[in-house]
């Protein structure tokens, strides 16, 4: 029983610190999304849309082994068009006991808006539904946009 009233405060206080941590982490996230479901996609491709201001947004993925091997992303707005092709590439790490990967796309990462208009993200796992792939575009700030 004392464990149990001991683990109460340890885990709110764990909770309150990463709920905290994680509000600052989304600092200029404009759009995001998870990509886990092959239902997400209709007709093959994934579309979601937000309101962007003027500036520059930098386009950040977080993917895995499992992500598709290629992607594209398209960005379409009033004025403005963005068009990516990205590869994913896995990096082996060999720490002598163990090894293992990390993973990302190479590719073009950032889209200038020059006026505020709602844009359209749409991307195109080339049929690959089944990874999982998180894609984000986050407001540049050290860009000056």
């Amino acid at each position: 029983m004392r464990f149990f009233l001991l683990t109460i405060p340890v885990a709110a206080a764990a909770l309150l610190v990463l709920f905290l941590g994680a509000g600052g982490g989304d600092s200029g996230r404009v759009f995001h999304a998870t990509l886990a479901d092959p239902d997400l996609y209709v007709g093959g491709v994934y579309s979601g849309s937000f309101l962007a201001d003027p500036g520059d947004y930098l386009i950040r993925f977080v993917p895995n082994g499992d992500s598709p091997p290629s992607l594209s992303v398209t960005v379409e707005g009033q004025a403005v068009y963005f068009y990516g092709e990205y590869t994913l590439q896995g990096t082996l790490h060999d720490t002598g006991i163990s090894e293992y990967y990390t993973w990302e796309y190479s590719g073009p990462d950032r889209v200038a808006v020059p006026a505020a208009q709602p844009l359209t993200v749409t991307v195109d796992p080339r049929g690959s539904t089944a990874g999982s792939v998180s894609i984000s575009l986050i407001r540049d700030q050290a860009g000056g946009g």
